[in-house]
């Protein structure tokens, strides 16, 4: 695999800071000082071979290059180790100032120059120049031939190398972590995108199972609507009453048509068809699905307040996968929770809800999902002008309430204290005892509890939920 370039530095990066004025400034401040001492106070010995402004100027010729060591480092590399060169041969008595400016341009080389062999180039010759220098310094130093010469001479060599040898690791070290960390944020930006497109591919794709799903309603009522006028037409003549009676039933089916298609407009988008499904499940197929999770092992309660005395297709529909698709998630991230199911029948809408409590102990819930299911609910509800809210209760547990108004209705969509019929259950994150969708439905007039009686029950489950939370 190919080893990811060096990003350029930016503009701002590449000019002197405030940080670079002030430590060439100290730089060249001990640089001064230092040849002005040895000029002044020092000895014969301590003098270089040259005038004293000349000491100056070499010092700052020297240090000046530092502050754009980041615009050429390359170049800055190699003209002050050629200068540093110069400096100890001359014997300029600046002190280890001239030493901290190789180090400086040696790390500057290693990290901001991207081709390896300049890199390398420009930093090997500062070490094999400064390493000559060093050398042809010291031995003139050496009077006499002995132990105590050899060993230190050998420190010296052996300490400055290991000082620019250090700028030579340094600067390879920082160079990996600005690949480093560009590679990250490439990568970030690359998730990013991808889940971006994930996610638009997930709208897509659910839109147009749901227009497939509702096509295939749709093309029910058109089936309907011709068997009827059909019938109609052989019984006209000999049975009048019949008749009107079929044409009243393609009337119905023409309006429920009509209704869905209107749905529709702006949201359905041309796929390839796959083939003829199977008939789309609605609310009567709820209490087969809830027993199927209660052999599975959810203890799961199914409660149905009121009837509409027409439940279009398209809502019984939305309804059911919702509520398919709240207990599959019961299912994998809280095994075995208390969780009930409940459908209330007001004028103009449907409400759905769905509350589980924590799971059960030592059960193991599945990983985080990709959000697709509630992305999937959010889309039937607002496919119908509806809603869909979703978020975990204060004492453990989760809920699921949808909204789905009816054809036809006042379409009043109640806030969210007023949405569900599980009363202060859903207040303190609880839910009652499993009583099974058979128990359920042999409850004295669950079934036909009227709209009136339903909401003095909503009255009473809003004061129950505000005195529980005022505690």
């Amino acid at each position: 695999m190919a080893t990811p370039a060096l990003p350029p530095l930016s503009a701002a990066e590449r000019r002197p800071s405030w940080v670079d004025v002030g430590v060439v400034a100290a730089m060249l401040l001990l640089g001064l000082l230092g040849v002005f001492l040895a000029h002044d106070l020092g000895g014969p010995e301590d003098q270089s071979r040259i005038a004293s402004w000349a000491d100056y100027t070499t010092l700052v010729i020297l240090v000046l290059p530092i502050l754009v060591r980041r615009m050429a480092p390359a170049a800055v590399c190699v003209f002050v180790s050629l200068f540093f060169v110069a400096f100890r041969l001359l014997e300029v008595p600046e002190g280890p100032v001239s030493s901290v400016a190789v180090f400086m341009a040696i790390h500057a080389a290693g990290a901001h120059v991207a081709d390896a062999r300049r890199r390398n180039g420009a930093r090997a010759l500062a070490l094999g120049t400064g390493f000559v220098a060093l050398v042809v310094q010291l031995s003139g130093e050496i009077e006499a031939v002995g132990f105590e010469a050899v060993v230190g001479l050998t420190f010296s060599i052996g300490l400055n190398l290991g000082f620019y040898v250090a700028a030579w690791v340094l600067g390879d070290r920082d160079r990996h972590q600005r690949i480093d960390r560009a590679e990250l944020s490439r990568r970030a930006d690359q998730l990013a995108t991808e889940r971006e497109a994930r996610a638009e591919q997930a709208v897509v794709a659910e839109r147009v199972r749901i227009a497939r799903e509702l096509h295939d309603v749709v093309a029910h009522h058109v089936s309907v609507m011709g068997v009827q006028a059909a019938a109609a037409r052989h019984v006209m003549g000999r049975d009048p009453a019949r008749a009107a009676e079929a044409l009243g039933t393609v009337e119905t089916s023409a309006r429920q048509a009509v209704d869905e298609l209107q749905r529709l407009v702006g949201i359905l988008r041309e796929a390839p068809s796959d083939g003829v499904d199977a008939p789309q499940p609605t609310l009567d197929g709820l209490p087969a699905l809830v027993a199927t999770l209660a052999d599975a092992g959810l203890p799961v309660e199914l409660r149905e307040i009121g009837r509409s005395p027409a439940m279009p297709d398209s809502v019984g529909l939305s309804a059911h996968r919702i509520v398919q698709e709240a207990l599959t998630n019961v299912m994998r991230h809280a095994p075995g929770a208390e969780t009930t199911v409940v459908l209330t029948h007001l004028a103009g809408v449907l409400q759905v809800e769905v509350v589980n409590g924590p799971a059960t102990a030592g059960a193991t819930p599945a990983g985080p999902g990709g959000g697709r299911g509630l992305l999937g609910m959010r889309e039937r509800a607002a496919m119908l002008g509806g809603r869909v809210e979703a978020g975990p209760l204060p004492r453990g547990g989760y809920r699921v309430a949808a909204t789905l108004p009816l054809p036809g209705g006042t379409q009043d969509r109640p806030g969210p204290a007023t949405v569900g019929a599980i009363g202060a259950h859903v207040a303190d994150g609880r839910v009652g005892p499993r009583s099974g969708p058979e128990a359920a439905a042999a409850e004295p007039g669950v079934a036909h509890t009227t709209d009136v009686e339903h909401t003095n029950n909503v009255e009473h489950t809003n004061k129950t939920e505000e005195e529980e939370v005022t505690r």
